[in-house]
């Protein structure tokens, strides 16, 4: 398998299909050890009742069907299922930055 997050800068503007690619290798490699939380996203968690392991399975199982939003110096990625949504940025080759996550209203 080619390391696709070391020849790749992950700092710069993906396309989706590169970074559901790079998400999936980077999750189907090391599970949830390269994920990290901002302490806004654990509060939002919390708020709608959410754990580490529905973000872990959103990102698994979600798409992106958006391109990136540029905050802050950050490409930012939504990966979405019908219920919930999170927001992510790549950092270092191989970490996943959760930014925020909620369920969807229904």
């Amino acid at each position: 398998m080619i390391d696709k997050t070391s020849i790749i800068d992950i700092t710069s503007r993906l396309q989706r299909n590169q970074a559901r690619k790079i998400l999936s290798e980077i999750l189907n490699r090391h599970g949830l050890s390269k994920i990290s939380f901002t302490r806004h996203c654990l509060e939002e968690l919390k708020k709608d009742s959410m754990i580490a392991v529905d973000v872990f399975n959103v990102l698994k199982g979600g798409q992106i069907f958006k391109g990136p939003e540029l905050i802050k110096n950050t490409y930012r990625y939504r990966v979405e299922t019908s219920r919930m949504l999170v927001v992510i940025s790549f950092s270092l080759p191989d970490y996943v930055r959760c930014i925020t996550a909620w369920r969807k209203k229904r």
